[in-house]
């Protein structure tokens, strides 16, 4: 029934394109079934293709039969299922696979016999809905291991959206029905053509010139040339060394002779690491003086060698509110839940809103799991346990810990065990707030979570400028940034958790208030994010225009967030290393200071 017009089609597209010499493949398409016996009417069209065009192989997605597709093309196989083929071990698909098959993927089994010869190839991967694109370099590891694996294609490009008195807007927003609604913001550019981060991650992943550390004591690398024709001496490298987040050397190297997908090794005398956090950055230009390439390297860490300044701390406890005084600072907190509801820094109020604990975020899609595939499955699928978990404290103790003080909470909650919740309070007034658990779920963050009255701008020793999740933070820099609030957060067409930074040492947020600091003081590093709204608002909208936007600035300092995911649409499908599971115990810890 449909032969003379898929033939029509695939005739009237090899004509048009032959002549151009970047089209490598010519596709028949894909998620279209079998084609009929014997390859029906892909085989018809491939044998009209070859009529016209016999220079160049074929695609096609649904063929797992020799005869039609010169290539095993797969969507959204795993990294880990990608080594099992590039092993050349084929692959079975999951038991439920069968359940997915009818709206998500096109899963068949590939037997070894069917990979002999065959180059493999994901038509679709990195699923890049909104704030995903988490695993990046797993897969590009994977790439680049086996000779057999051709890469991928991200999908996808552009988020699709329509703008309407000057709103975005997207599936079932017009009454449309059925609607996918928002499956549609896919890209790692917005659909008015601006990036996304995970664009920046990408950057970083096919980048063509790599850098390893072979031996960072003595200044020794290893430089990997991805290009297919060009030498990696066409381009001018440069390093950088940061110490303390601060750029103390910067060279620009003389041009390294690499050939095409040779390496070679080199010394650079200036990246042998001194005393202090340093981190070592190679980068790359090309003629016009664009950077390419670019890796960097934490070659040793310390923590920060300042310690609380000496003072006297006072503290008086009631039924309703305990009271400290340390130096400047007046703290009030609550024995009902231990959140410091005031702190007066020379009796000018720090907080617009209490520091408390933190386990919940705004969803993103990827949290949102099989919930997306139809918005009457959220209510059911959607786990939303930590977003407002029954806390209670079943006791609070102080004492004296050298010339600190100490405030310890026993907490109790169906959601974890072992749950303990401290504040140390030194003389200066800086306070040590720390909180560990034992989760009887998986986790989306822990940390605190306060407002403050207004920021003009944070600056942090850490991962950025933009944002970055611990999936999703190779193609971020490494060193201290500082942004105003405004250019803090980022607007995903539906929204959902955004802006987070990675493996910060230390962070100040500025307001009239004068400075907030945080410092790691584990050397597990910390994470924050900070928003012109509440979790709570930006948790309840679902367009961007929805969004209430106050003075007052929510700022989140965690010890870490879950990963992003992306491997497979619109499910987190996290990797073990970007997990905060069930059973594993968790801590964060940070010193809190105002000047």
């Amino acid at each position: 029934q449909w032969t003379a017009a898929v033939v029509d089609r695939m005739r009237r597209m090899v004509l048009a394109d032959r002549n151009h010499p970047s089209i490598i493949m010519w596709s028949l398409g894909n998620e279209a079934g079998l084609g009929g016996p014997g390859g029906g009417n892909f085989t018809a069209m491939r044998e009209a293709a070859l009529d016209l065009d016999a220079s160049r192989p074929f695609h096609y997605e649904g063929d797992h039969q020799r005869g039609v597709s010169d290539v095993i093309s797969r969507m959204y196989a795993t990294a880990q299922q990608m080594a099992a083929l590039g092993r050349r071990e084929g692959l079975k698909p999951a038991l439920t696979s069968k359940l997915t098959n009818q709206f998500l993927t096109d899963d068949k089994p590939v037997t070894p016999e069917l990979l002999a010869g065959r180059p493999v190839m994901l038509c679709e991967y990195a699923h890049a809905m909104e704030n995903s694109l988490g695993n990046l370099a797993e897969y590009l590891d994977v790439f680049y291991q086996y000779d057999n694996l051709a890469g991928g294609f991200i999908w996808d490009y552009i988020d699709q959206a329509i703008r309407h008195d000057g709103k975005l807007f997207y599936g079932g927003d017009f009454g449309d029905k059925p609607s996918h609604r928002y499956f549609c913001a896919n890209g790692i550019l917005t659909g008015d053509r601006h990036e996304h981060p995970s664009a920046r991650e990408v950057f970083w992943a096919y980048r063509n010139l790599v850098v390893e550390a072979v031996d960072t004591g003595s200044g020794t690398y290893r430089l990997t040339n991805r290009h297919s024709f060009t030498d990696a001496d066409q381009f001018t490298p440069e390093v950088d060394v940061f110490i303390d987040g601060e750029c103390e050397r910067h060279e620009i190297l003389a041009p390294i002779t690499v050939a095409p997908w040779g390496s070679v090794e080199f010394v650079v005398p200036a990246a042998i690491p001194t005393a202090g956090d340093v981190v070592v950055r190679f980068s790359f230009r090309d003629r016009a003086g664009s950077v390419v390439a670019f890796d960097e390297f934490e070659v040793s860490r310390a923590l920060s060698a300042s310690r609380p300044r000496r003072g006297e701390v006072w503290l008086q406890a009631g039924s309703d509110n305990i009271a400290v005084v340390a130096g400047p600072t007046r703290l009030s907190i609550n024995p009902v839940d231990g959140t410091i509801r005031s702190w007066l820094h020379n009796d000018r109020e720090v907080l617009a809103g209490p520091v408390r604990r933190n386990y919940w975020r705004a969803l993103t899609d990827n949290d949102r799991g099989y919930g997306n595939f139809d918005s009457r499955l959220q209510k059911v699928l959607v786990a939303t346990a930590w977003r407002d978990p029954k806390v209670t404290v079943r006791r609070w103790t102080s004492g004296r810990l050298g010339e600190s003080v100490r405030l310890v909470f026993l907490l109790r909650s169906g959601l974890f065990i072992d749950a303990l919740l401290a504040y140390d309070i030194h003389g200066d007034g800086s306070v040590v707030a720390s909180h560990s658990l034992t989760p009887r779920k998986d986790m989306l963050r822990l940390g605190f979570t306060c407002e403050l009255p207004d920021v003009q701008r944070v600056r942090w020793y850490g991962k950025g400028p933009h944002e970055n999740y611990i999936d999703r933070n190779h193609g971020a820099l490494t060193q201290i940034h500082d942004l105003p609030i405004a250019e803090l957060h980022h607007h995903y067409m539906r929204p959902q958790e955004n802006g987070n930074h990675t493996r910060v040492r230390w962070l100040e947020a500025t307001g009239s208030f004068g400075t907030l600091r945080a410092d790691d003081v584990t050397g597990d590093l910390l994470g924050f994010t900070a928003w012109p709204y509440t979790q709570e608002v930006l948790d309840a909208a679902e367009h961007i225009h929805e969004l209430t936007f106050t003075e007052r600035v929510t700022l989140n300092i965690d010890r870490q967030q879950r990963g992003v995911g992306g491997d497979i649409p619109g499910i987190a499908a996290l990797l073990p290393a970007y997990r905060m599971p069930a059973g594993q115990p968790q801590e964060v810890s940070m010193r809190l200071s105002v000047r």
